[in-house]
């Protein structure tokens, strides 16, 4: 799999294209990521957030998560004898939360809409060598207001720390 585009010599080049044992891959595309990449990097704490959208992390959240998983991930990975699962390239290892926000569905439906923060947390294993320490679903914020989670997230950010 991987993104594939050909350079001016016509040779297709992926994001699992590099072999090597670098912590991280360079991706073929040049943009904000570049400065992302590095400052995941070189972090040991991630929080990592996102609204859900129809149960789902946003398109932000999925290109952030797709683009992270070849470069700082390898394929060595075995499940079920299938090999080129991610597994992170670096020993170094994260601590990471996961906050998830709905405008709309209270905490109590949680688990009807909420397939992102089992996906990143698996992402940001496989990927990031990070462990999650914990998550906050703040939901019906539109009723609720922000303020009304201020005191999970920060006892979360505590246990982050």
């Amino acid at each position: 799999m991987g993104f594939k585009r050909l350079n001016k010599s016509n040779k297709a080049l992926a994001c699992r294209d590099s072999k090597t044992n670098d912590p991280v891959a360079d991706c073929i595309l040049r943009d904000d990521m570049d400065i992302i990449r590095e400052d995941v990097l070189t972090s040991d704490l991630l929080i990592l957030g996102t609204p859900v959208h129809m149960g789902y992390a946003t398109a932000i959240m999925m290109a952030f998560l797709e683009r992270i998983c070849w470069t700082f991930a390898k394929p060595e990975g075995k499940i079920l004898s299938i090999q080129g699962c991610p597994v992170p390239r670096s020993n170094k290892t994260r601590k990471a939360i996961i906050i998830v926000t709905s405008g709309i569905v209270p905490p109590l439906f949680r688990k009807f809409c909420d397939d992102a923060t089992s996906l990143i947390k698996q992402t940001a294993k496989d990927s990031l060598n990070a462990k999650t320490v914990g998550d906050l679903y703040a939901g019906d914020i539109e009723h609720r207001g922000v303020e009304y989670y201020y005191r999970s997230a920060f006892n979360l950010g505590r246990k982050l720390v």
